[in-house]
């Protein structure tokens, strides 16, 4: 049973939320609180699993309030319910809240919403890391240009200017997206100078990944290892859109280079917000000299896929790039469905297997079960030498 808790200032409609979830009393614990204090207070208590709350109350207002359960009880999920929000405080909740659910909804989303996000968070096994993903401060929400990306991207015509105004509103972003677009990754014959011409040569899916990429992995807390794991995350996208083209499987291609870029999201998440649990982790790779999951297995009882899977839940991003990046490292001990998921497992353990390298028992396996998926594909132009000794 989820203990749900909701924060207004007006009773009438506390009372509606609370006869409007009636039908999902078996499911939910519904209680109520008519301001920030006595909604701290109830916190105080224990047992809440996620609040949902006003932002216009008098005292102490939503944005206030939510940030303090972010700061005390960050594994709870938190969600503002409001109408029209200014974009200054819009960016500030980012870094607050891990939902906005605009006024007026329908229950059954409210309940869709939040159950998706207590289910990502679930998926973390070790209480650690569900505060870690819960107090998360650069990463709260659907990174800001990305998400601005696709909502132009879904305009019946989506424009080239706006994109590039979109892109260009971050000069890191801009300048990492050039940067890589004029790098001999591209292979381009010429030198592009802007973010509109580069959208007009390599088109709009390549444009999302590169953005993409560059707000998750390219902060300077990211460092040395984000520069290299976006390079990675780029390739990935790359090798799976190859391979579901050549096996006839294009409408599984967005989904999965999405999850490709994603694929190590977790690895930077525990890089830069638990550095001392990311050293632990980076001694034992070092020990054992194994794989960044390995490692992390032995460490954390889970791996970076799980912790980027989580994150995607609080994202709201799709099932299936949810799902494709949870379990990019397997284990894979059954013959999946043809998925997103399962053509990034299969490029994941690709990459893993060095050609004329040592015995893998488990990855040789694993190859075995995920290539019965894709039945007739030849494998081998992607069988190849790993980019990085790093590649997670």
């Amino acid at each position: 049973m989820r203990h749900v808790l909701f924060v207004d200032d007006e009773p009438a409609v506390l009372d509606g939320l609370r006869k409007a979830l009636r039908s999902h009393r078996h499911e939910w614990t519904v209680e109520t609180a008519n301001s920030g204090a006595e909604g701290l207070a109830r916190l105080e208590l224990g047992g809440i699993d996620a609040v949902l709350s006003d932002l216009s109350m008098p005292a102490m207002n939503g944005e206030v309030f939510l940030g303090m359960v972010r700061e005390r009880w960050p594994e709870v999920v938190r969600v503002v319910l409001s109408g029209h929000v200014e974009a200054a405080v819009a960016r500030r909740l980012v870094q607050i809240v891990h939902q906005f659910l605009p006024k007026p909804f329908e229950v059954q989303q409210l309940f869709a919403l939040v159950e998706e996000a207590l289910v990502s968070r679930d998926l973390l096994e070790s209480p650690a890391l569900r505060r870690l993903v819960g107090k998360l401060g650069d990463l709260p929400a659907l990174p800001q240009t990305f998400s601005a990306l696709l909502a132009e991207m879904r305009e019946p015509n989506p424009s080239f200017q706006r994109i590039a105004r979109i892109v260009g509103a971050d000069p890191s972003i801009a300048a990492n997206v050039l940067r890589l677009v004029n790098s001999a990754w591209f292979g381009l014959s010429r030198k592009v100078p802007s973010i509109e011409e580069a959208v007009r040569l390599i088109g709009l899916k390549p444009i999302e990944l590169l953005v993409l990429s560059a707000e998750v992995y390219g902060s300077a807390a990211a460092g040395a290892l984000g520069a290299q794991l976006q390079f990675v995350a780029l390739e990935r996208a790359r090798t799976v859109r190859r391979l579901l083209e050549k096996a006839g499987l294009t409408q599984f291609s967005a989904a999965a280079q999405t999850a490709a870029v994603l694929s190590d999201v977790g690895l930077v998440v525990l890089a830069t917000r638990d550095p001392d649990t990311f050293a632990r982790v980076t001694e034992e790779k070092t020990r054992a000299a194994c794989a960044w999951d390995l490692a992390e297995r032995r460490v954390l009882g889970t791996h970076h896929g799980v912790l980027g899977g989580a994150l995607l839940g609080f994202w709201s991003l799709p099932t299936e790039v949810r799902q494709a990046v949870t379990r990019h490292h397997g284990p894979w001990t059954e013959v999946p469905a043809v998925s997103p998921a399962s053509a990034l497992g299969l490029v994941v353990v690709l990459e893993e297997l060095e050609p004329g390298g040592a015995p893998d028992a488990r990855l040789d396996a694993e190859l075995e079960v995920l290539s019965k998926a894709y039945p007739g594909l030849d494998l081998a132009p992607f069988l190849k030498s790993k980019q990085h000794e790093e590649a997670a």
